[in-house]
C-alpha cells in the first residue's frame, strides 16, 4: 500500500496578508539599514565632557565608563593607572581624550567599544635591553591564542611572565606575542575566569583555554518587565539557556522545555502524539477545579495568546519560568498558574553572520497495539469461549463442537478468510514511517547603532498514521536602532503559516476491532468496505482514496512587537512596548460516504473560520540608582492596556454532489446548520515594583499590581495583587572570603497573592435561549432565561509562600537550589444550582471553593569531570526532582463530595473514584457462597454467570465512603483508588565533551500515581467475541486468571471494566540521545565557515518500569491522567547540520 501523497497548496491567498506585514517590516529594515551604512563608528559618534585636574589615570577611565559604553583592557604590570594626569575636554571624541590622558609611553587601539592599552613596543624593547642584576638567559619570542571552552576569543586577557613585569594583553582575536626567557612560566588571567599557569620550556606556540570561574560569573535573566542578575533574584525562577534548548529538538517550545525545569510538568495531553499536538503544561501542580491551570505565555515581553506551534523553536534563545508569587505577581490576575517568558533572537553588533541549521529523519511507531493476529487460533478460541459462557451449561460439548465453530464465525468473509489462512495485520496497513525535517536560515549583524536579525524556517512532520501531518513556514525579522545616545527603537516580527492534516481523524479503535481473518480486498481486488457485521466495521483503507477523507487546518498568524526606549539622565528610563497579534485560522473537513467517518451514510462537509486580534500597549518607567557603591535601587512602574477580539463562523453541509468539491463549495450539498460567535475583552493594569539590595548581600523586592477587567461586572472590575520577598546572599559576606568550599549560598523567602482570569468575557451576564413553538397558526420564536447573571463573580486568587536556598560548592562544580512552597487558592469557580422557583434552567457560576497545595523542588548541577572538553574530557550532569501535593479543602456550602467529577474535600485534586478490584470470582465453594451473599442471589445459573467475572471489594455500607462493609455489592462501594499526580517526578541530563565530540542524553521519570488507559475499557476490549480484541489473559475454567474476566457473547461490556483500565503511572523514559561532532577551526579556516557541527538525535526510543507498557501492552505511558485511543506514539531519529559563516 503506497502512502497517499497529500496535495501541497502554495498558500497564495493566505500569504498576501503576511506579505503586507512583511512589506512594512522590510521598509523599516531598509530605512534603518541606510542609517547603518551611512553611520559612523561608536568611537566617532560618542561625545565626552571631562574636566579632571591632577587625578589618577584610573579615575579618567571611570569617568569615561560612566559617560559611555567603552571598556578598557590592559596589563596592570605594564600600565600604571595611579599616575596623575589632567584632562579637559568639551564635546570631544574618545581619541582626543586619550591623547590628553595617556602618557607618551603608552599606545592604544580601539575596536568598537573595546580599548586596549599597552606600553609602546619601542619602550618595551628598551626596557628589555636594560642591564639586569640576574644572570643573562636566552630569550625567545612566543605567541598564542586565548579562548574559552567554546572556542571564542578572549579579548584583553593578561599574559605575564611569572616573577617579572614583562607582559601583554590579548588583542581583538585573542592573540598575543611576547618575548620571554626560555624556561619562563606564563601566568594568564581574565576577569570571570580561573587563572592558569603554563610552562614555556621547549615551546613557542600556545593554544590556551580559560575555564569559567563559576563564582565570578553572573548570568543575566529576564524577570518580566526587566532583567536581573541571577545572583540578585529573590523569587523562584527557572532560567533555561539556548544551549539547553538546542539540545532538545521538537516541533514546539512546550516539547523542547520538557525536563528542563524543576516544578514544571510537561506531558502529552491525553497521550496525543499527532503531529502538531501541543503538550499540557503545569507549573507547580493544579490549583483550579474548573477555571483552568495553563500558565501565561509572554513572548519578547508581550503576553502571547496563540498556539505554541506558531513559534519556531529555532528562533528562541532563552526561556524563564516564573514559579512563585514574588516572580509572577507582576502579572497580577494572570499569574496564578505561573508564567513562561520566551525570548527570541536579536541582532548583535559585528560582521554579518549567516547560519543554517537543519535536520532530516523519520517518525516511527513505537510498536503496535497488542491484538489477536490471524496466524493462529487464539481469536477463534476467544470467540468460542464467549459463546460457551453466554449459553446454559451443556449447550456445547466443548471447544471442538462444530456448532460452536459456526456461531463463532458468522460473517462470511471472516469464515472464508479463516479457512483460507488469511492473516491481515490491519495496523500494518495504516501505519507507515513519517518524514521529519526542519530547516532554518538566519542572518544577523549590525553596527554600534543598528543591529538586525532575520530568519526563514520550514518544518514538516508526518505521523505514523498516513493522513496526519504538519507543515510550518516561518519568517522572523528583528531590528534595533539607536536614534541617538538617549533614544532607541526596535521591532520584532514573528510570522507563521501552518498546515495541519488529520487533526480529528483517528481510525484506531475501528481498525483494532477488525478480525485478522478478513481480507481488506474483495474478489475483484477492490477495497471491501464492510469488514464486519454485528457490529458493523469499515475498511480503514477506504479513507486513503483520493478526496475521500480530508481534514485540513490552515493558520496564518503574525505576532509583531515594537518598542521605543528613552534613556533620561540620573537613572530614569522610559519604554513603550507595543504588540499586535493577528491570526486567521480555517479548518475544512470532508468525509465521503464510504469512509470510516460516515460508515456508508451521506457525505458530510464542514467549514470553520476563526479570527483573532490582540493588541497590547505598555508604558514602563524605570529608575536605577547606586548610592555609595552599596545601596542598589531599582524601581519599575507600568501602565498597560490589552484588548482581545475573537470571532468564529461555521457551516455544515451533507450529501455533497461529488467528492472533488470537498468542503470548498457548500452550494453542491444540502445545508445542515451554521453557527458563529464573537467575544471581546479589555484589561487595564497598573504595576509598581521595587528592588533593593545592599552590597549584593541583603535583598528586598516588593511588587504591587492592580488589574481592571471588562470580564467582570460594574463595581467589581478592579482587583489588586502584591508580593514581597527577601534574600540573604551569605556567599558575599566578609566572613566567607577565606573559605574555598562554598562558592554560593543564598536564602530566599517570598509571599504574595496572584489571580487567574478564568471567567469567560460575558460570564457575569445572564443568557437567553430561543425556543420555536406554534402560536395559533404561526410559528413563533420565543426566548426564556437560561442562566442567571452574577454581578459578584470574581477571579480565583492564589496566595503562595516560598522558601528557597541556592547553593554552590567547589567553585560551583556542585550547584543547585532547593525550594519549599505552600499555596492556598480561594474563590474557586464552581457551578451552583439555582432554586426551582427562580425559573432559571442552568447552574450559575459562583466563587465558593478552596484548594491548597505544597511541594518541594530540587535542582542539582554537577561537573563530574572538569576538563575543557577539547583536550580533556568534560562531564556535566543536571538533575531536577519535584513533588506537588494539591488537595481540595472546600466545595460549595455543605458539599463534601462531587462523585461525578471525582472531587472530595480533604482529598487530592484529580483522583480515581471507582470500585476496588479484588480479583476474579473463582469456581470454588467459598467464592460461590460469597457471590450469593454479596449479590443476594440463589439461582445456580446466576451464580455460574458470576463465576469468572471481576470481583470487587465490599468497601462501604449505605453511604458513600463510610468505610463500613455491609455484605452487599452496590454503587456505594466505590472508593478513592488514588491520585493522578505522582509521588515525585523529574529529569536527568548528562553531557560529555571530548576532542570535538559531544554526547548527551536525557531521561524523564515519574514515580507513583495512577493513570487510565482508555483503550482497555474501549470497544477494542469488550471480550464479547463479536470483533477482534486486545490480547489479554482472560479467565477460563482451566486458566484461572485473577485479572481479566471470562468472555461472554451476551455482554456488550463486562462488569466493572473501568477498574481494570486503571494502573500504576510510574515510568522512566529516555527522552533523547544525541551524538555530535564539531569540525575543528583549523579545518574550517580553509573552507570559509566559522563553525560547523553534525549530529544525530534519537527521541523517545525507550521506556522502562512502566506497568502500562510491560504488563498491559501499551506503547507510551506519558499522559496527563488518561491515555486516549490515539494513533500510536512515535520515536524519531534525525540527522542534523549546523553551520555559520
Amino acid at each position: 500500500m503506497k502512502k497517499k501523497k497529500r496535495k501541497q497548496e502554495f498558500p497564495l491567498r493566505e500569504l498576501k496578508k503576511l506579505f503586507c506585514i512583511m512589506k512594512l517590516v522590510f521598509f523599516f529594515l531598509l530605512l534603518s539599514s541606510n542609517l547603518v551604512w551611512a553611520g559612523q563608528t561608536y568611537a566617532q559618534i560618542t561625545s565626552l565632557d571631562l574636566d579632571l585636574k591632577n587625578v589618577e589615570l584610573e579615575e579618567v577611565f571611570d569617568a569615561i565608563r560612566k559617560q559611555s559604553e567603552f571598556e578598557f583592557f590592559y596589563n596592570n604590570d605594564q600600565v600604571n593607572t595611579s599616575v596623575k594626569v589632567t584632562v579637559k575636554a568639551k564635546n570631544a571624541d574618545i581619541y582626543a581624550v586619550l591623547e590628553q590622558a595617556l602618557p607618551d609611553i603608552y599606545e592604544y587601539k580601539i575596536n568598537d567599544r573595546y580599548i586596549l592599552i599597552n606600553k609602546r613596543k619601542e619602550i618595551t624593547s628598551l626596557l628589555s635591553t636594560q642591564p639586569q642584576p640576574q644572570p643573562q638567559q636566552t630569550k625567545k619570542t612566543i605567541s598564542g591564542t586565548v579562548t574559552d571552552k567554546e572556542g571564542e576569543a578572549i579579548i584583553g586577557a593578561n599574559i605575564v611572565e611569572k616573577g617579572t613585569t614583562n607582559g601583554t594583553v590579548t588583542d581583538m582575536d585573542g592573540n598575543f606575542t611576547l618575548n620571554v626567557e626560555d624556561d619562563a612560566i606564563l601566568q594568564i588571567s581574565y576577569i570571570g575566569y580561573l587563572p592558569q599557569g603554563i610552562n614555556t620550556t621547549g615551546k613557542t606556540s600556545f593554544d590556551i583555554i580559560l575555564h569559567e570561574d563559576m563564582k565570578a560569573l553572573d548570568e543575566v535573566v529576564v524577570v518580566g518587565y526587566g532583567v536581573q542578575r541571577k545572583s540578585d533574584l529573590t523569587g523562584s525562577i527557572a532560567a533555561i539557556g539556548e544551549k539547553d534548548l538546542r539540545r532538545n529538538p521538537g516541533g514546539n517550545i512546550g516539547t523542547v522545555l520538557q525536563g528542563l525545569g524543576a516544578g514544571v510538568q510537561i506531558t502529552k495531553s491525553g497521550g496525543n502524539s499527532h503531529p502538531g499536538s501541543t503538550p499540557r503544561i503545569r507549573i507547580r501542580g493544579t490549583r483550579s477545579l474548573s477555571g483552568g491551570n495553563d500558565p501565561l505565555i509572554v513572548v519578547d515581553g508581550i503576553p502571547f495568546d496563540g498556539s505554541l506551534n506558531d513559534i519556531n523553536p529555532d528562533d528562541i534563545v532563552s526561556s524563564q519560568i516564573l514559579k512563585d508569587a514574588s516572580a509572577t505577581a507582576i502579572y497580577g490576575s494572570r499569574g496564578s498558574n505561573g508564567v513562561i517568558l520566551i525570548n527570541t533572537q536579536k541582532g548583535q553588533t559585528g560582521e554579518v553572520k549567516i547560519s543554517y541549521s537543519g535536520y532530516a529523519g523519520f517518525n516511527k511507531s513505537l510498536g503496535k497495539y497488542d491484538v489477536y493476529q490471524g496466524n493462529d487460533d487464539e481469536l477463534l478460541t476467544l470467540k468460542k469461549w464467549a459463546h460457551i459462557n453466554a449459553n446454559p451449561e451443556g449447550t456445547f460439548t466443548g471447544l471442538d463442537d462444530p456448532e460452536l465453530y459456526k456461531r463463532a464465525l458468522t460473517f462470511a468473509p471472516e469464515l472464508e478468510g479463516y479457512e483460507s489462512g488469511t492473516a491481515t495485520d490491519w495496523q500494518d496497513l495504516i501505519y507507515s514511517d513519517g518524514f521529519l525535517t526542519n530547516h532554518q536560515v538566519s542572518l544577523s549583524g549590525g553596527t554600534e547603532k543598528t543591529q538586525y536579525a532575520m530568519s526563514l524556517g520550514y518544518y514538516t512532520a508526518e505521523g505514523a498514521y498516513k493522513l496526519q501531518s504538519m507543515d510550518r513556514y516561518t519568517v522572523k525579522l528583528s531590528i534595533d536602532h539607536e536614534i541617538s545616545r538617549y533614544v532607541k527603537v526596535g521591532l520584532n516580527s514573528l510570522n507563521s503559516y501552518i498546515l495541519r492534516d488529520g487533526t480529528d481523524i483517528n481510525p484506531i479503535e475501528n481498525s483494532l476491532r477488525i478480525s485478522p481473518y478478513v481480507s481488506p480486498y474483495d474478489e475483484t481486488g477492490d477495497y471491501r468496505f464492510i469488514v464486519n457485521e454485528g457490529p458493523a466495521l469499515y475498511n480503514p483503507l477506504s479513507d486513503f482514496k483520493e478526496d475521500a477523507l480530508v481534514d485540513q487546518r490552515k493558520k496564518l498568524s503574525t505576532f509583531t512587537t515594537g518598542y521605543l526606549e528613552v534613556n533620561f539622565t540620573h537613572g530614569f528610563k522610559y519604554k513603550l512596548n507595543a504588540g499586535v497579534q493577528l491570526a486567521h485560522d480555517t479548518q475544512g473537513k470532508y468525509y465521503a460516504k464510504k469512509t470510516t467517518k460516515q460508515s456508508g451514510g451521506q457525505s458530510w462537509a464542514s467549514n470553520l473560520n476563526y479570527d483573532d486580534f490582540n493588541i497590547t500597549l505598555e508604558n514602563i518607567l524605570t529608575y536605577d540608582k547606586v548610592i555609595n557603591n552599596a545601596h542598589n535601587i531599582n524601581v519599575t512602574g507600568l501602565y498597560s492596556w490589552q484588548q482581545s477580539k475573537k470571532q468564529n463562523l461555521s457551516l455544515e453541509t451533507q450529501d455533497i454532489l461529488a467528492d472533488m468539491y470537498q468542503y470548498y463549495n457548500p452550494n453542491f450539498g444540502t445545508f445542515l446548520k451554521n453557527n458563529g460567535n464573537y467575544e471581546r475583552w479589555d484589561l487595564l493594569s497598573l504595576m509598581g515594583r521595587l528592588n533593593y539590595n545592599y552590597k549584593q548581600r541583603y535583598y528586598v523586592t516588593g511588587t504591587f499590581r492592580s488589574d481592571g477587567s471588562s470580564r467582570l461586572a460594574k463595581g467589581n472590575k478592579w482587583n489588586a495583587y502584591g508580593s514581597g520577598s527577601v534574600a540573604w546572599n551569605i556567599a558575599n559576606e566578609h566572613f566567607m572570603e577565606d573559605q574555598r568550599v562554598l562558592s554560593m549560598l543564598k536564602l530566599r523567602l517570598s509571599y504574595g497573592t496572584v489571580g487567574s482570569t478564568a471567567i469567560a468575557p460575558y460570564g457575569t451576564l445572564g443568557s437567553l435561549t430561543g425556543l420555536k413553538y406554534n402560536y395559533g397558526n404561526e410559528g413563533v420564536l420565543a426566548y426564556y432565561s437560561r442562566k442567571a447573571p452574577n454581578n459578584e463573580l470574581g477571579w480565583e486568587n492564589t496566595t503562595t509562600w516560598n522558601l528557597g536556598i541556592d547553593f554552590g560548592f567547589l567553585n560551583n562544580r556542585i550547584s543547585g537550589s532547593l525550594e519549599l512552597y505552600s499555596r492556598k487558592t480561594t474563590d474557586l469557580l464552581l457551578n451552583e444550582k439555582s432554586p426551582i422557583t427562580s425559573g432559571v434552567a442552568d447552574e450559575m457560576l459562583v466563587n465558593v471553593g478552596e484548594t491548597s497545595g505544597k511541594g518541594i523542588e530540587l535542582n542539582l548541577n554537577v561537573v563530574g569531570l572538569d576538563g575543557d572538553g577539547r583536550n580533556s574530557l568534560r562531564w556535566e550532569t543536571s538533575l531536577n526532582i519535584f513533588a506537588d501535593r494539591s488537595k481540595i479543602t472546600k466545595l460549595q456550602d455543605g458539599v463534601t463530595m462531587n462523585t461525578g467529577n471525582g472531587w472530595f474535600v480533604g482529598e487530592p485534586i484529580g483522583v480515581f473514584y471507582d470500585y476496588k478490584r479484588v480479583g476474579v470470582w473463582q469456581d470454588t465453594p467459598e467464592d460461590r457462597e460469597l457471590i450469593k451473599k454479596y449479590y443476594n442471589i440463589t439461582s445456580e445459573n446466576e451464580i455460574r454467570n458470576r463465576v469468572g467475572t471481576v470481583r470487587i471489594l465490599d468497601a462501604n455500607g449505605i453511604e458513600y465512603l463510610d468505610g463500613s462493609p455491609d455484605g452487599l455489592i452496590n454503587s456505594y462501594d466505590k472508593v478513592i483508588l488514588g491520585r493522578r499526580a505522582p509521588d515525585f517526578e523529574g529529569a536527568m541530563t548528562n553531557i560529555f565533551n571530548y576532542k570535538n565530540v559531544d554526547f548527551s542524553f536525557m531521561f524523564y521519570f515519574k514515580v507513583g500515581g495512577l493513570m487510565k488507559s482508555d483503550l482497555h475499557e474501549s470497544w477494542a476490549n469488550t471480550l464479547q467475541g463479536s470483533t477482534n480484541n486486545l490480547r489479554v489473559n482472560y479467565w477460563t475454567p482451566e486458566n484461572k486468571s485473577d485479572y481479566w474476566p471470562k468472555p461472554n457473547a451476551n455482554k456488550q461490556w463486562f462488569d466493572y471494566r473501568s477498574v481494570l483500565a486503571i494502573m500504576d503511572a510510574s515510568y522512566l523514559k529516555v527522552k533523547n540521545i544525541t551524538l555530535g561532532y564539531t569540525v575543528p577551526k583549523p579545518i574550517l579556516s580553509k573552507t570559509g565557515f566559522n563553525s560547523a557541527r553534525i549530529y544525530t538525535t534519537v527521541s523517545n526510543p525507550f521506556t522502562f518500569f512502566s506497568e502500562y507498557v510491560n504488563k498491559f501492552g501499551g506503547l507510551d505511558p506519558e499522559t496527563d491522567g488518561s491515555v486516549g485511543i490515539n494513533t500510536p506514539a512515535m520515536w524519531s531519529m534525525i540527522f542534523g547540520l549546523n553551520v555559520s559563516f
